[in-house]
């Protein structure tokens, strides 16, 4: 291979690294599917972590930071790395149930809208999930931050209570440390008003 074949070999590597990135930064980050180019379609739901495992085995290879210069490829690479994940877990009993619900979930959307059309071209497919799945986590964000709002105001009525506790218990500890003082004034006052009482019979038998 002459020196000018070496570069473009080079070159074309590298051109097909950087559009791998940029395909999957593109691809919805909630579209696992997408992100590893598999049409689940075309595969029995126990033979998906398998076909997932291949491929991504393939595409990271591709796509790895260490393999080219493309600053945005950790970025693409975490993107596949979190697909695989789901998509490489199986529907078992044995799995990690929250990686288990999240790829029925998008199966789930994927069967929904391939039902509603077969003549859908994937390309149209995977626009149909992506807005579906945008549309779930804005509506998840919604009732999230309605419920860190909920909670809040929970914890700062909450708060308000516990102030007011020890505003009360302060007071009755200091109606308490008092005490002494306000008999003592007491005791004081009613021996004014005695020697007062005394000193007007006195004028009054004089």
């Amino acid at each position: 291979m002459s020196d000018i074949d070496r570069l473009l070999s080079v070159e074309e590597s590298s051109l097909v690294k950087d559009q791998e990135i940029e395909r999957v930064l593109s691809c919805s980050e909630w579209d696992y599917f997408a992100i590893l180019d598999v049409d689940p379609s075309k595969h029995e739901p126990e033979a998906i972590p398998n076909v997932v495992k291949k491929i991504y085995r393939k595409k990271s290879l591709l796509i790895h930071p260490d393999r080219t210069n493309n600053s945005k490829a950790p970025e693409a690479f975490d993107k596949l790395k979190k697909a695989e994940l789901v998509l490489g877990t199986s529907l078992d009993g044995e799995s990690d149930n929250n990686l288990v619900a999240e790829k029925r979930r998008l199966m789930d959307i994927y069967i929904d809208v391939q039902k509603k059309s077969q003549q859908q071209e994937l390309t149209e497919v995977r626009l149909e999930v992506a807005s579906i799945l945008k549309e779930e986590v804005n509506n998840e964000n919604i009732d999230k931050l309605y419920k860190q709002r909920q909670e809040a105001s929970k914890q700062a009525e909450l708060q308000r209570a516990q102030e007011s506790r020890k505003m009360r218990k302060k007071l009755e500890e200091k109606w308490e440390d008092d005490r002494d003082a306000r008999v003592s004034n007491w005791r004081k006052y009613t021996r004014k008003v005695e020697k007062s009482k005394k000193k007007i019979k006195k004028k009054l038998l004089a």
